[in-house]
């Protein structure tokens, strides 16, 4: 190679700060190449605080004593060296090429291209996107940058990442964009696009029972040859109007309602699947393959995704899958960690290399909506290469970032690139990057010490026995059941605090300042999550009227951390925006919880009745209970004084709800499992702080396993939900004669509010059914000083 106006070991584009390159892109370059191109100069100038100018290949006024960085395109002399380079690599590959006194950054595709880009802004100038949001970026400063005279050609282990969570904020789209996510095989839930209801309202005979649906998606359409043949013709008409679109989805509905689920249909199969349901596998695949055989024959090089999921989980047994069908395989393998779960998970992958040429994963990464990192990096790096291996060639995870999880979605993010990268050289980087090297250790022993949590502490917690023990079991672990954070100890969280003190301590620029207080803040998230939930389900009674009222005090902080962290979900700070929690208050409220759960109010009126000085206690609540107490302790010591002292019940005397208990029932489709929801009183309430206490009486013995909490809403006048109220679960208790009790302190804060006062049951299995009485409820103001 001949060498011009350039130092035998590179190309300096950049020699004291002064820029000495000027980037070029075609003419007709369309919109992707050009973001890539801006993409390279904005960090280059971030870098080196000078001006990269980006102009067109026909630009009559490129200096000729500059070199030339060309993207997407390259200069005519290397035209056979760039195409034969190129022709090694696939759609999504890239070559780097040095010439003379020119760099060609071009890919097969414009994908290709703005990969190239990127590996070319982290491998020469060292730029790291560490986490979304405007300090997210570490970019170094330089005065020099030299580009060696070495060719670099590569491109990505799988067609096809995504990460579920990083579609809505700019800085997550950006921060996944950034790193080389790319979603390019569709496979989800789409049956209630293919099979429209409003499309073929003249054909209920496609739909369960031969009626139309009125549900947008609880359904799957009947799988036979007439809607085979009208699925092709719809994908095919799709195809005609999206030439460009390289793959289809043909993934079931969120759903078990399938026509050959009824046992008197002649396809219905009685078996059940590896996950305990229905399997109707060698129904749906042979389905399938006809369907993409018929539009294969016109578009053979579409890919079709699909979800290996619930009733279609495991592989068919009758046939093997089109080898332009993907299967997405879905999975939480976190619990690959448990080496009974890890032979399970990989037979039951080899069991599909057997029926398709080419495999997908998806995982349950989450992230979100866990109350603690969730960290697992060692086993997600095995878990990459062992994909890799299995001729994975996509992957999708629901991971709703937890940048407080700190490197893991990045290294998420790098294995599924190339999972040959060492995942302790990854995470060294990762914590260096964003907050230094004095404070780096401090960072990695706090991801260690829940790395050390996630993959031996928890796994003989009942939270993952009860999950992994089931026969009948969600395919990701119970991210719905919060109670894993009962393994996490005061001296765990002291330990955590410890080491990210520290890292604030240490860190030294402004950038790594600016994310460590970031990860500081994601920390105080976590330790006021685990410190505001339930971890000890029973009240010890008082010894004395000392330990009764220190109690009191040990609660309301508890109440206070839960209300603090309450407020952050309902506004989120900036750090707490790093977290996407999605709407925690969904899914019937199970992340939300107010530190009142362990019902002392009625701990502490029972000690009043064994008191050997009650009038001393009531005098330190009366005390307690003053307008210039904190407001958490004020409002408990008023509930307690209410419970000890006759307080006003806001519910009208004389209510009886112990005879007839009236039930509004929810079922999950997937599960067949139900919630109750009973509803107790709706009361008129001014603005200012409540306290709400209800005892249940088991009548007769059940055999549940069930959970039972507060759970009602807030309306102003015109009807509108202005607030929820809504506590943790405690286990419903079910042996005859069993008290449950449960407490909550609310604030109201509008005029004529109404409050329908009401509880759940939840998990209430097939078949299983309670007997519960309501033995008394109460309603207290807690405005007003007791006298």
């Amino acid at each position: 190679m001949k060498l011009t106006n350039m130092q035998a070991d590179g190309i300096k584009i950049c020699e004291g700060a002064q820029i000495t390159a000027v980037a070029l892109t075609a003419p007709d370059a369309n919109d992707q190449i050009r973001y890539a191109a801006a993409l390279l100069v904005t960090y280059i100038n971030k870098s080196t605080g000078g001006q990269l100018f980006c102009l067109s290949t026909s630009d009559p006024d490129i200096p000729s004593d500059i070199h030339r960085i060309y993207i997407g395109t390259y200069d005519p002399a290397i035209q056979t060296e760039i195409r034969s380079r190129l022709d090694g690599l696939g759609s999504d590959g890239f070559i780097i090429f040095p010439y003379e006194n020119s760099i060609a950054i071009v890919g097969n595709t414009s994908g290709g291209t703005e990969f190239g880009v990127l590996e070319f802004l982290e491998r020469y100038v060292g730029v790291r996107w560490l986490m979304p949001g405007p300090d997210g970026a570490d970019v170094p400063y330089h005065t020099d940058i030299t580009i060696p005279l070495v060719p670099i050609c590569d491109e990505p282990a799988s067609l096809s990442r995504h990460f579920f969570g990083t579609e809505s904020a700019d800085t997550s789209i950006e921060w996944a964009r950034h790193n080389r996510m790319q979603d390019t095989i569709h496979f989800h839930h789409n049956m209630s696009e293919l099979f429209n209801p409003q499309v073929f309202q003249e054909h209920p005979e496609y739909y369960p029972d031969g009626v139309l649906p009125s549900h947008p998606d609880n359904w799957q359409p009947c799988m036979n040859d007439i809607t085979a043949r009208v699925a092709a013709q719809r994908i095919i008409t799709f195809f005609e109007q999206n030439p460009d679109a390289i793959s289809y989805s043909l993934g079931i509905n969120d759903s078990q309602i399938y026509c050959e689920a009824n046992p008197d249909h002649p396809l219905y199969t009685g078996k059940i699947n590896s996950i305990g349901y229905l399997d109707l596998s060698d129904v749906y695949y042979p389905w399938i393959n006809k369907i993409v055989e018929s539009v294969s024959e016109i578009y053979p090089d579409k890919y079709f995704g699909l979800l290996a999921y619930w009733n279609v989980y495991d592989p068919p047994t009758k046939v093997k899958l089109h080898p332009r069908i993907i299967p997405y395989i879905t999975d939480d393998r976190m619990s690959w960690i448990d080496p009974v779960k890890r032979l399970e998970g990989h037979k039951h992958t080899e069991r599909w290399k057997q029926a398709a040429e080419h495999l997908a994963f998806y995982e349950y990464l989450y992230g979100s909506p866990y109350c603690v990192p969730r960290i697992y990096n060692y086993r997600m790096a095995e878990n990459y290469k062992y994909a890799k291996d299995a001729n994975v060639i996509a992957h999708v995870a629901e991971l709703f970032p937890n940048f407080g999880e700190g490197p893991k979605p990045w290294i998420s993010a790098k294995l599924q690139w190339n999972p040959e990268q060492r995942v302790e050289d990854l995470l060294n980087e990762w914590v260096v990057r964003a907050v230094g090297w004095k404070a780096a250790p401090y960072l990695l022993e706090y991801y260690n010490f829940w790395e050390y949590f996630w993959n031996t502490r928890v796994f003989v917690t009942e939270w993952y026995r009860k999950w992994a023990d089931s026969a009948v079991r969600f395919n990701f672990l119970d991210l719905f059941d919060s109670s894993y954070l009962q393994a996490v100890s005061d001296e765990d969280l002291a330990a955590c605090r410890l080491f990210m003190e520290q890292v604030v301590f240490h860190a030294e620029t402004e950038g790594q300042k600016k994310r460590a207080l970031l990860l500081m803040s994601t920390f105080e998230y976590y330790e006021a999550s685990t410190l505001s939930y339930m971890r000890d389900t029973q009240t010890p009674r008082p010894a004395s009227n000392e330990e009764a009222l220190a109690i009191l005090l040990e609660n309301s902080r508890t109440a206070e951390i839960a209300e603090k962290r309450l407020q952050w979900l309902k506004n989120p700070p900036e750090a707490m925006q790093l977290m996407s929690p999605n709407d925690l208050f969904s899914f019937e409220g199970v992340w939300i919880w107010r530190g009142t759960e362990r019902a002392i109010a009625s701990s502490m009126a029972e000690w009043l009745d064994h008191s050997p000085d009650p009038g001393s206690f009531l005098s330190q609540l009366n005390m307690y209970g003053g307008d210039e107490e904190p407001i958490a302790v004020r409002n408990y010591a008023r509930l307690i004084a209410a419970q000890c002292n006759g307080g006003l019940n806001l519910i009208k005397e004389g209510s009886n709800y112990t005879e007839n208990i009236t039930w509004h029932w929810t079922e999950n489709p997937l599960t067949q499992i139900r919630t109750g929801a009973c509803l107790i009183e709706e009361a008129h309430l001014e603005p200012g702080w409540y306290g709400a206490i209800i005892r249940l009486n088991v009548t007769e013995e059940m055999d549940v396993n069930a959970t039972v909490n507060w759970y009602f809403h807030l309306t102003n006048e015109a009807g509108e939900i202005v607030d929820s109220v809504i506590t943790g679960r405690i286990p419903l208790a079910t042996t005859k004669g069993d008290l449950i009790t449960l407490e909550t302190i609310f604030e109201v804060g509008v005029e004529n509010c109404k409050a329908s006062l009401a509880f759940r049951v939840y998990e209430i299995k097939p078949g299983e059914q309670l007997d519960l009485a309501i033995q008394d409820v109460a309603l207290y103001s807690l405005n007003l000083k007791l006298a």
